[in-house]
């Protein structure tokens, strides 16, 4: 199981470097990937991370008070996250606590440098191994002579870095520059997810079209929305494009495919997401799960 180990920044890469050697250790399984060590000289550093984002379905992501809203921690976070059903991502809080995390990062498990946290990582790293996992107790063995080690070169890194940290020059960064760099990562990471999660629909749900040869699903999501007053979240979108099919006596598909499909089109016909076709510009995007019907002049 490859392991995906995310890091920006001095000191979570040193983390990031000592996690992949400690892990690798209690479980030797597994394959963590850091970019610093594992990317060939000469390769398209861009693509090769691209690639092993798309085959892990595990990731931890390396988080420090200096780079916790860091652009490129987002990106791969939103890449993590492209099987919303099966990934498991979680946080470690290099020197952070989990009230300091916001959205979209808080969304996830976070892990703390102590002895109890790592355990609860070890053993779900450990059960998502199946048929390789090592037993119970001899996982707990495992994990007992190496925790020591762990915990000394923690303290280590910590204290390194609370050195250079007083040693270096104060640096002041712009407000509104840092509110600028966070608004475009997140909006960058939610608009990956949007377009991930609509590649994932099954086939099943693109090929479906409601009752009706003249009917079309957008037409449905129109009325809906119409409906109720032009705007709305996208779990009261669907129950009422469900009560407009039930009065079709549409009952060929289930309610999870009628989800999935009402989501692509709503994407299809929005320009706020990269699914847009490029056609009708009907709906937008007013805040996380909330859409409006856009006004004629904005179309």
């Amino acid at each position: 199981m490859k392991i995906f180990i995310s890091w920006s920044g001095s000191l979570s890469g040193e983390v990031a470097r000592m996690l992949k050697t400690w892990l690798k250790c209690v479980l030797q399984a597994t394959e963590p990937w850091v970019s610093s060590e594992d990317i060939d000289r000469g390769s398209q550093w861009f693509n090769e991370i691209g690639n092993v984002l798309e085959d892990c379905s595990t990731g931890i992501i390396c988080l420090t008070r200096t780079n916790v809203a860091a652009p490129w921690i987002l990106f791969e976070a939103g890449s993590l996250l492209k099987g919303l059903a099966t990934n498991r991502v979680c946080t470690f809080l290099v020197d952070l606590e989990p009230k300091d995390i916001e959205p979209p990062l808080s969304q996830f498990n976070h892990t703390m440098p102590n002895k109890e946290s790592m355990w609860k990582l070890v053993t779900t790293l450990n059960a998502r191994l199946e048929s390789r996992s090592l037993q119970a107790d001899t996982l707990r063995k495992v994990f007992e002579t190496y925790w020591p080690e762990f915990e000394k070169e923690m303290k280590e890194i910590l204290s390194r870095a609370k050195g250079e940290q007083a040693a270096a020059p104060s640096k002041t960064r712009n407000r509104n520059d840092m509110m600028v760099e966070i608004l475009y990562a997140v909006r960058s990471m939610d608009n990956r997810l949007k377009n991930l999660e609509f590649r994932g629909i099954g086939a099943e749900a693109r090929s479906m079209e409601p009752a009706g040869n003249n009917t079309k699903w957008v037409d449905i999501v129109v009325q809906a929305m119409n409906q109720l007053g032009g705007m709305a979240s996208l779990s009261d979108i669907y129950t009422q494009c469900k009560k407009i099919l039930l009065a079709e006596e549409n009952s060929k598909i289930t309610n999870n495919a009628i989800d999935s499909t009402i989501r692509k089109t709503i994407y299809q016909h929005s320009s706020d997401v990269t699914a847009h076709l490029g056609k009708e510009d009907l709906f937008q995007q007013i805040g996380p799960g909330l859409w409006q019907l856009r006004n004629d002049g904005e179309s």
